[in-house]
C-alpha cells in the first residue's frame, strides 16, 4: 500500500477543487466515511461495539456517515457529540439520517453520568472507537467536550479498544513546524 501525504492547505484545495469539478462537498463526505467504515471493519473484524465520537463540523459529518455504515453492518453503535448538534449542512444531513436510530450521548451531560457510573456501566463495552471531532482544519489547543472526550478515549485504549481518526488524530495541528505548536491530541492506532 502506497502513502501520500498533504498538508492541510493542499487538502482544502483539493477539496475546492472537486468540488468545482462536480463530486459535492455532501458525497466527498459521504465517499469518506463509507470507505473510513470499510477499512475500520476489515482492521476490527472481531469488534462488534463501536463508540463514534464526532464534533460539530464536517469531520463530525464523516464520524455520522462511518456510524451508519457499522450499523447498517450489524454493530452496536454509539455517538458521544463532544460540542452538540452538528452546525454545518452536510453534518446536520448525516446526523438526520441517524438521529432516530443510533443513541446519541452529550459529552457535558455523559461526563457527569462516566464519573457516577463508570464506564463500562453507562456506555457499555466499547471494541472500537472512532474520533471524528476535529479535521485537519482544527488549529489551537482542544478543551471543553473535546478535551473530556480525548482523556475518555485514553482509558477505553488502555482497556483495550483500538482508537481509529478520521483524517488526523483530533488536537493535532498537521502543518505544525515544531512540538511546540502541537497540544495534547487523541492517540490513534489508525489514521484514515
Amino acid at each position: 500500500m502506497s502513502e501520500h501525504f498533504v498538508t492541510c492547505a493542499e487538502m482544502k484545495t483539493l477539496e475546492r477543487l472537486a468540488d468545482e469539478h462536480g463530486l459535492s462537498y455532501y458525497q466527498m463526505m459521504e465517499n469518506a466515511g463509507t470507505s473510513a467504515a470499510k477499512y475500520i471493519l476489515a482492521q476490527a473484524p472481531e469488534a462488534q461495539h463501536y463508540l463514534v465520537i464526532c464534533g460539530k463540523g464536517n469531520n463530525g459529518g464523516d464520524g455520522y456517515v462511518v456510524a451508519r455504515i457499522l450499523m447498517l453492518a450489524g454493530k452496536d453503535v454509539k455517538i458521544i457529540q463532544t460540542d452538540g448538534e452538528p452546525r454545518t449542512e452536510d453534518a446536520i444531513k448525516n446526523h438526520d439520517l441517524i438521529k432516530d436510530t443510533i443513541h446519541m450521548y452529550r459529552m457535558n451531560r455523559l461526563s457527569e453520568v462516566l464519573y457516577a457510573m463508570g464506564i463500562e456501566e453507562a456506555l457499555g463495552k466499547v471494541d472500537v472507537v472512532v474520533d471524528a471531532i476535529y479535521g485537519t482544519g482544527f488549529h489551537g489547543n482542544m478543551f471543553g467536550g473535546a478535551l473530556e472526550a480525548c482523556n475518555l478515549t485514553e482509558t477505553l485504549r488502555e482497556n483495550g479498544a483500538k482508537v481509529f481518526a478520521l483524517d488526523i488524530p483530533s488536537g493535532m495541528n498537521c502543518d505544525a513546524q515544531s512540538e511546540e505548536e502541537v497540544g495534547k491530541s487523541f492517540a490513534a492506532d489508525h489514521t484514515i
